[in-house]
């Protein structure tokens, strides 16, 4: 789907991400870059890549990496550390991490404690240099829809985490939903500060290869900055119409601010008189995993 989605958009906008803007055809090429780095690395079909960094393009090239050889993702909690970080990984059975510089240390406290782990890779220079890249053929490993995509991890309020193996069909079933309840249409706009890790930011991510649209991961959520940044956005894509760049044929933005599944916008952000504005939808995922 993504490789038709390139294809037919290869210079819009798919996914800005943390401020880092990756165009349909970034994201083809990228993840094909990955799924190849990850097959030189030894990682097959069946085994986990867990991910763990902060929101950054990189988290989903390896999770589409992943994809393409039939690999799981882990999408691990960006806050976990020590124990909880270690309960983990063991439990997803981790072959590979993906992280960044900020978390490597507690990577490097707990890794004699991993008997499935082989290789760590770090952001950086050289990691976005191979990225970029042309990866050439990628090996061809259709997926069933049953087949498990990725494991999310349930907050642990009660117990230590769970993993919850979700399947492709049931990822791309929530991402149509989401485009058919928001109306979300090709070209359109959907924000969200949801991080990576959480299970209602993977139908987000997926949106996009639907309908043509781009979605706005913004990398942390702060109250105060959500509408500035989706006037920014709207301000922009009428930048790039009228100078002929490949953007939204609508600037209308979806926003979803809730940063916690299940949970409403706050109540300073849902009485702002903004959140009306022709053009701009307010809403909250709630509940994905029921």
């Amino acid at each position: 789907m993504l490789d038709r989605r390139a294809m037919q958009h290869p210079d819009r906008v798919m996914l800005s991400v943390a401020g880092i803007d990756v165009t349909f055809e970034d994201v083809r090429r990228r993840s094909c870059a990955a799924a190849s780095m990850l097959t030189g690395l030894g990682v097959g079909r069946g085994d986990t890549v867990a991910l763990f960094t902060a929101t950054c393009p990189e988290w989903i090239y390896f999770w589409l990496g992943a994809a393409r050889i039939g690999a799981v993702s882990a999408a691990v909690n960006a806050a976990n550390k020590g124990d909880f970080l270690l309960h983990t990984l063991r439990l997803s059975r981790a072959t590979m991490i993906l992280t960044d510089p900020e978390r490597q240390h507690r990577i490097e406290d707990i890794a004699d404690r991993l008997d499935t782990l082989k290789e760590v890779v770090v952001l950086g220079d050289s990691l976005s240099s191979a990225l970029s890249r042309d990866a050439g053929g990628t090996p061809d490993r259709s997926l069933g829809a049953a087949e498990v995509a990725s494991l999310f991890f349930t907050s642990g309020t009660t117990g230590p985490s769970k993993a919850v193996a979700t399947s492709w069909h049931y990822l791309f079933t929530v991402a149509a939903t989401v485009a058919s309840a928001w109306r979300f249409g090709p070209g359109e706009v959907l924000w969200t500060a949801m991080p990576l890790f959480h299970l209602s930011a993977a139908p987000i991510v997926l949106a996009p290869m639907l309908v043509g649209g781009t979605t706005v991961l913004a990398n942390e959520f702060h109250p105060s900055e959500v509408w500035d940044d989706v006037r920014a956005w709207r301000r922009r894509f009428r930048r790039r119409r009228r100078d002929g760049v490949d953007a939204a044929e609508s600037p209308r933005i979806h926003v979803t601010p809730s940063c916690r599944c299940g949970s409403s916008p706050p109540h300073r952000l849902a009485r702002t008189p903004t959140a009306r504005s022709k053009g701009v939808m307010a809403a909250a995922l709630s509940r994905c995993t029921d």
